[in-house]
């Protein structure tokens, strides 16, 4: 079967003429195709804008299955799954491993360029650049610097495998990170500043229409009411996004329950305290104090979750144990629908540029800072207009643009 998909290939990439400097294979585990993870969906557009460029050939090889009938738009088709019906994880990762080995080895004559999305596949990338003459797009995660620093635990061997292979990162020829403390770090552990190339978390800002927002907020307290709630439609709406299956997804939530909202609901009980995720256990004691202000939703599809960011008032990030990428990701999600946020150094210094309106606080003031920000309504406004504009500005999707214009010229490839 393997051979039959790369004769195939070699048939479609034949008829083209052979300049192996401007055509690229993309390696990326998960799937190009939505639902997707709000991480997904960054790296979803990397992809998609690293496909606008002038390529002569490229080939997308996939660990996950598809999940759409059609490719997207900026596609012609060459994508392969073959992964796709292996069910364990550490099957399809070793299976999808060797699968795309064998591609760089096999396809060597029509390709030049590799771009993988993930740290577990540099030594394919490495193996290519040194025997077989590709040239290398790597992505720096920020899992492996923080990782590197001491700052999150490593769990398991997948992210071990991060952690082994920073390093080595230097020896691609464009270096991805994504944001600039993730640049200084690597640059201070000797790396070219010259291959560096940032691309923060970006995406299309979402288009809000406010006569659908109101029902949903309508129907959404509807539902509440239903469920012995008591608070109404002008109730103050404060959000987080986040699965308890995480560790420090956890640990927020127990912040939030433990320390923030008991503190804002001495002083405003009409606050819902909106949890956006599954897997968290209430303790019973706290459950029956608070209640009927607080709700977890469990998991949602995309969909719901963006429903209930479009009616969220505020969005708060109250963490003090290391995160993932997700957790700050889903931040800038959350900003994109104009919320206010409030969240603490260990986030903020990983993302936020001068001028940012984010609120950075720490713990012992995080309850104070919300309660400051949600006393007066034109004051929390205000505040969400500036972030709105904030994130346009710096996370929108016309950062795909600048990224493709800094590959071209690191890449010399026409526009």
């Amino acid at each position: 079967m393997k051979s039959k998909i790369f004769k195939l290939l070699e048939i479609l990439f034949i008829m083209h003429h052979n300049n192996r400097g401007t055509s690229l294979i993309v390696i990326s585990y998960n799937g190009i195709y939505p639902p997707f993870s709000t991480t997904d969906v960054f790296n979803y557009h990397k992809i998609e804008s690293i496909l606008h460029l002038k390529w002569d050939r490229s080939l997308i090889l996939q660990g996950q299955e598809n999940s759409v009938d059609k490719y997207p738009p900026f596609m012609d088709g060459k994508v392969i799954s073959p992964t796709s019906k292996i069910r364990g994880r550490f099957l399809k990762h070793f299976v999808y491993f060797f699968f795309c080995l064998s591609a760089i080895l096999k396809l060597r004559r029509y390709f030049g360029i590799i771009y993988f999305m993930d740290s577990e596949f540099l030594p394919i990338a490495l193996f290519g650049k040194t025997f077989l003459n590709y040239r290398i797009i790597g992505d720096v995660d920020t899992y492996a610097i923080t990782y590197n620093r001491g700052e999150i635990m490593s769990y398991g061997a997948y992210d071990f495998t991060k952690r082994l292979f920073e390093p080595f990162m230097a020896s691609c020829d464009i270096i991805i990170v994504i944001n600039e403390r993730d640049r200084d770090i690597l640059i201070n552990k000797g790396f070219d500043v010259n291959k560096m190339l940032i691309m923060p978390p970006s995406r299309e800002v979402p288009n809000v229409d406010p006569k659908r927002v109101s029902e949903i907020r309508k129907q959404f307290f509807s539902k509440l009411s239903e469920e012995d709630f008591q608070l109404d439609e002008k109730a103050l709406i404060i959000a987080f996004h986040g699965s308890a299956t995480a560790q420090h997804n956890k640990k927020t939530i127990d912040n939030i329950v433990a320390n923030v909202m008991p503190k804002v609901l001495e002083r405003n009980k009409r606050c819902l305290f909106l949890i956006i995720g599954g897997g968290y256990e209430f303790d019973s004691a706290l459950k029956n104090e608070y209640r009927k202000n607080i709700y977890f939703t469990g998991f949602l599809s995309e969909g719901e979750m963006k429903d209930l960011l479009s009616i969220s008032d505020l969005y708060i990030a109250p963490m003090t144990m290391g995160a993932k990428g997700g957790t700050k990701t889903k931040i800038i999600e959350a900003a994109m629908y104009g919320l206010p946020i409030i969240t603490t150094p260990e986030v903020g210094e990983q993302y936020f540029r001068n001028s940012c309106p984010f609120l950075i606080s720490s713990m012992e003031n995080f309850s104070k800072t919300v309660i400051d920000v949600t006393q007066h309504k034109e004051k929390l406004k205000e505040l969400g207009n500036l972030t709105l504009k904030y994130i346009i500005e710096n996370y929108s999707s016309k950062n795909y643009e600048k990224f493709r214009e800094r590959i071209a010229s690191l890449l010399n490839l026409e526009l």
